[in-house]
Order: C-alpha cells, then structure tokens, then sequence
C-alpha cells in the first residue's frame, strides 16, 4: 500500500473556521493553500515557542517562496479579511528596492508585517484535517523539513500495525506543569556576556511589544552596543538555551513558560491520536514522523507496548560522522566510502568532498587513527588527527568549550552547530578560534560551504524567457546550489544511511519495536542490549567508530538541550533569514575581517572585459574617488559588479556578501573592504576607459 498523507493536525476551532471560509469558494488549490499558511503559522508558533499571542517574522520572501508572487490577494488577505489569521506592521527595518533600475534610487520597501493565528481559535482540542488531493499537494511539514518536495513514504510504514506507541499522559502532564518553570530557568544565562568582550559580533533576538502581542527583531551588533541598547531601553540582554536575547527577563520567561506549555501538551495529544507513519525528506533522507521531534523532556514517558523506552543516542553526532570519514578517507581512500553508501545523493555530497580533501592533501596525515585503540596516534603531531582523536575519545564539546573559555558545555556546542550552519563569510572571533585549534578540518567544512558562481543564470541571458519565469528558474537554481554546499544536509544523509537504512530498517525486520529520532534509536524496554550489539556492528562495518550514551528513559529525563535542528529549511543558506528582520549596527571597524583572505591577483583589463563590462565599469568611475559608496551603488548595481572578470575570487566574494547582507538582512551599510574594492576598481581602470574613448 502506498500511503497518501497529505494532512495537517489543528486546533478543532481553527478547522471549523477554515471551513467555512471554504465553503464560499469552489477551488480546491485555494483551500488547500488556506490550510497550507495556517499549517506552517501553527508551526513556527508552537515548534519555536512564540506562543498564542506572538506575531511571527515571515515577511514577503517567504510567502513568495511557498506560494508565488501573487501571494497576497489569493492567500493572505482572505485569511485576514475573515479574522483567521492576524497581522501587525513592526516597522523593522528598509533595505534598497532592487526593481528600482536607477543606480542612485533607494527607495525604501517595507518588509516587516509579522502573522499569526488567531489565538481565540489556537484553544481547545485538536484533530486531523485532510488536504483535497485532486492535484499536486504540499504539507507544512513539507515545506519546511524537505524544501517544499513530497515526502517519500513508502509501503508498511504504519507502525501501530506491528507495536503500539502510547504516553503516560497523566504522569507527562503532571510533569510539565511541575518543572516547565525550572526548565526554561535553567535555559537562562543571564552572566553570559560577563565573558564576552566588547568588540565581540553577536546575533540577538529583541522582543517587542505590542498592544496584544510581541514579536521578535533580529539584530547584529557588537557586544557592547547591545549592551547600551539594553540598557537605554531598560531592559536585559541574556543567552536563553541556544539564542541570545534583548527582553525585560520576568516577561521573557512568564511568555516561554506558557508557550512551552502549549507545545508539550500539544505534542502529548498526538500520542495515540495520530497514526506514525514514517515519511522520508529527498533532501535530507531523514525520517519524520511526530516522534522523531518529539519534546526530549517528555520523551520518558514514551511507551511501547506498554513498557517504557530506551534510547541509544549518538554522541556529538555530526562531527563524529565526519570525523569517521576523514579518517576512513585517510586510512582507504575514496572509492571505499562510495562504496559505503547506496545513496545517489550521499555519492554526490561524497564526490563534492573529494575535490576540497584533493585541495588539502598536502595537510592531511597519511596514516588515521585506529578507532579502538587511542594509543596508536597519541604523539602524532598532525592537526586533522588531534581533531578525529578529540571527536572520537573526549567530549568534543567540553574540550571546545575550554578552548574558548565558556562557562556551560551548552553554550561550546551552540557555537559548532553555528559553525557547521552558517553559510555566510562574516567573522566570528569564537569560530576563528575554533579554525586555530583545528585549521585544517575547520577549512575542510569552509571549503566544502564556499559559494560557486559558475552555472548561475543570468536573469538577461535567456532571451525567451519573460521575468517571471527568469526570477523562478534563477531561485530554483540558487536554492540548489544553496543545497550542494550545504554541509549540515551532507552529515544527516550520511546519518540517515547509517540510522534509516542500515539500523531502523533491519530492525524493523526483525521485528524489533524501534523508532528512530533522526541520530539515536529508541527501543522497547528489554531489547536494549540486542540493539547495541546489532549498532555496534553497523558502525564497525563501516570503519566507523561510534560513541554513544544510553538512556534509560523513565528513570532519568533525557540530558539533552532542546535545540530543534532538524528542520531543512534551517539548514539552507538564509532560508531562516526570510523569517527574520535584520537590523544592522555600527560599522565592522573592530572586526579583523581582513585575516580572512589576502586578495590576490587581478588581470588587465582589455584581456577579460566585454561591452557590457565595460559599460559597468563606466557607471561605477562616474562615481569618483569617494569614502562611502554605500548611497551611491545600489543592491542591483553591486550585484552587477560582483561578477566582473577582473576582480579575484576573494574580492567577489565581499561583494557578494554585501548583496546577500543588505537584500536579505537589511544591512544599512557597505563593509570597508566593499569600499575599498570599488575605489581600487575606479583607480585602476579610470585612465584605461578615458583612453579607450
């Protein structure tokens, strides 16, 4: 049987109001695309606890991403119109208008209304509402865990048919209302910044309020202006379980305590209500199904045909895959780990990981380390084996966390997921300190995330296409190769190779009662140690060490931060900045950008410039020798130099930082090395264009 789960699990009152609003129109791809916003709504206010009166920041981008261009008349405005869904203007932020053809015109454009559902229709009991699938339909769950794909689900999926998952719902809820307050207590960190120096470039979420709700404002600033901002403001900033935030504190928790709540009993209702029926991303190949995000705190509750659960969880998970395969890579090279891997995709990710190891051969060891004995590489002097050695036989995240001199391990390990997830070149002092430490694995993941531009289609180049069709096929292409660096993306299919197909599989077959949560398997009490013994040799056929910590989950709440990284969309280059607002203060003037790289050479002129560059080049000396280009040059104009021939590689790349930092952040200035380039361009080739007129 082949599975259509095309359905989204609401709030009954939320459902009833969807169909009315229904009924009054008879095209299905309308009422799907209804139910398809409040879906994705009801997701990011209850997974990333924004809570029942919280606005959420998913401006134009995003909606033009899920829906089309046409968003607003055929989705958004009748959902407001019928008091389904409500907005609010923050008034964020403004960032150059790129449809403006003018180099010089700055014409502001809005991008700051903020959505949420209704609270008055988030209350009460919850039930399963079906899309109409006449034609093609995608989820919420598929738009934001598998880049707006179906989800593959294949046949004997239903795994009620083989065990029965239940819940200790009364001991769970019990539970949720004793400790949520000490729980989000014990996410605070309000000293944290008492470590950080001043200088120090940091992201934080502001909370606003508003008249019925708040909202979140994303800015990027140094320490210290964060701290005045704070201060004038007369509020607190403080690092909260993996994000820092600017808020009054007693506020903050008394609105997290309450969305925590929600989410926790939200997620208990689904126990026993919703079949589990696994269905598999094409772009991750993970796993979903509502256990596989499941809550850890309230995950020992959990039961399997009546016994409570056991859970395997792989220790810091991503850098010992790839520390596995470093080292298998090092040891028997790569048609070995081809040959390990089934997967077209995992093969692709492999092959692209070759090329950037091939560029660092001459820094790589010619002998790994045996993975069951430590020993063996001890005294090697080798960077790339300290690394696999400090992955496979230390807490990673405790040695990183000493390396930089945190006060919490929690905090050691938010810093690596920034390092594996950022897809942007902007300093970071803490991951610079990491690339010290670790300079040779460290450049790997840079490399393998550095940014390509050949292949990039050029919105005048295809003549037959009209501008819609130019903008859907340029984002189509960005996004996939978005997608061909992302790092994060390659270690979850090589994990869910690993978990999906070589350990919950077989399993399965064996009639073993097992769910996965995307890097540990979860087992019926009483099989625990005949899933270890079957793991282990998994890992050892794969030349892969595997570390692991056992839980058993009902006598010991799982020693886990909650840090939801298992969404694609969080994953892929500023996909998440769509949700956001930047707002960017001050100027990069203590930022040691420049250690990053060394411009290298350029070439002349008359050797690589055509009509149409030297016409762009003509634009740019009209401007002069001047400190600030900032008010001059505008996004569609920069974007237009960041592919000149003549600039190297390193200058292409500050300039396309730039268009990504102002068109998508708001970034209300140019770096200095921005301005640098562009008076160093004028300077060199004034006198050649005045000649050659």
């Amino acid at each position: 049987m082949k599975y259509q789960l095309k359905e989204e699990y609401l709030p009954i009152k939320l459902i009833e109001q969807l169909t009315n609003i229904n009924l009054k129109n008879n095209d299905y791809r309308t009422t799907n695309n209804f139910l398809k916003c409040v879906a994705i709504l009801d997701h990011k206010q209850i997974k990333d606890y924004f809570g029942l009166y919280n606005y959420i920041p998913v401006g134009s981008n995003y909606w033009k991403t899920v829906f089309s261009r046409d968003y607003y008349p055929k989705v958004i405005k009748p959902l407001l119109e019928n008091n389904i869904i409500q907005s609010h203007d923050f008034n964020c932020r403004t960032f150059p208008n790129k449809k403006v053809n003018s180099s010089i015109d700055h014409t502001p454009k809005e991008v700051s209304t903020r959505y949420r559902i209704n609270p008055n229709l988030m209350v009460g009991e919850c039930k399963i509402i079906k899309y109409n699938i006449k034609g093609k339909v995608v989820t919420s769950e598929e738009v934001i865990y598998n880049d707006g794909q179906g989800f593959t689900i294949g046949s004997n999926n239903d795994m009620d048919k083989s065990f029965r998952v239940n819940i200790l719902r009364d001991e769970a809820i019990a539970f949720i209302d004793a400790n949520t307050e000490s729980i989000c207590k014990g996410y605070l960190k309000p000293d944290y910044f008492d470590q950080l120096k001043d200088s120090q470039i940091i992201n934080y979420n502001e909370y606003q309020d508003y008249l019925g709700g708040r909202s979140l404002k994303l800015h990027y600033s140094t320490v210290g202006q964060a701290k005045r901002n704070a201060e004038e403001k007369g509020k607190q900033i403080f690092y909260f379980k993996d994000q820092i935030y600017m808020a009054d504190i007693a506020l903050f928790l008394e609105h997290r305590i309450e969305a925590m709540k929600y989410r926790y009993n939200r997620e208990i209702s689904k126990v026993g209500s919703l079949p589990i029926i696994d269905r598999r991303s094409e772009t991750t190949l993970r796993v979903y199904n509502y256990l596989t995000n499941f809550p850890a705190k309230i995950l020992p509750y959990i039961t399997i045909n009546n016994r409570t659960i056991f859970q395997s969880d792989l220790k810091s998970s991503q850098f010992l895959l790839f520390a596995n395969i470093l080292n298998v890579y090092i040891q028997k090279g790569e048609g070995e780990l081809l040959n390990l891997f089934k997967s077209g995709l995992t093969q692709k990710y492999l092959k692209k990981l070759f090329k950037v190891l091939k560029d660092h051969s001459q820094l790589l060891p010619t002998v790994g380390v045996d993975i069951n004995n430590p020993e063996l590489s001890k005294y090697s002097n080798s960077n790339v084996i300290e690394f696999i050695r400090d992955v496979f036989f230390s807490d990673f995240y405790t040695i990183v966390q000493h390396e930089l001199g945190l006060s919490e391990r929690s905090m050691a390990k938010q810093k690596l997921f920034k390092l594996l997830f950022k897809m942007d070149d902007r300093y970071d002092e803490s991951l610079e300190k990491i690339k010290d430490h670790y300079p040779t694995a460290i450049s790997v993941i840079a490399n393998f995330k550095k940014k390509e531009t050949k292949g990039r289609l050029d919105p005048k180049a295809n003549k037959k296409h009209n501008d819609k069709a130019k903008t859907k096929i340029n984002d189509k292409l960005k996004r996939e190769q978005d997608l061909e660096r992302n790092f994060s993306v390659f270690m979850q299919c090589i994990e869910s190779e690993i978990f999906i197909d070589n350990i919950l599989i077989p399993l399965r077959k064996l009639r073993i009662p097992c769910f996965t949560r995307h890097d540990s398997i979860c087992v019926q009490s009483g099989y625990e140690d005949q899933v270890e013994i079957f793991v282990k040799e998994v890992f050892a056929k794969f030349g892969f060490r595997y570390n692991h910590k056992d839980e058993d989950m009902f006598w010991s709440v799982a020693d886990q931060d909650e840090m939801d990284i298992s969404g694609y969309s969080d994953f892929i280059d500023g996909e998440d900045l769509l949700t956001y607002n930047y707002e960017i203060e001050g100027r990069y003037a203590d930022n040691p950008i420049s250690k990053t790289l060394e411009l290298e050479e350029t070439c002349d002129v008359d050797e690589l410039l055509d009509d149409e560059h030297m016409e762009i080049l003509q634009r740019l000396i009209h401007f002069g020798i001047r400190e600030d280009y900032y008010d001059l040059v505008s996004l569609e104009f920069l974007e237009e130099l960041s592919e000149l021939p003549v600039l190297s590689r390193a200058e292409m790349n500050y300039l396309e930082n730039d268009v990504i930092n102002i068109g998508r952040d708001g970034m209300s200035f140019f770096q200095l090395k921005t301005n640098d380039i562009l008076r160093d361009l004028i300077d060199r080739y004034q006198n050649t264009m005045y000649q050659g007129n």
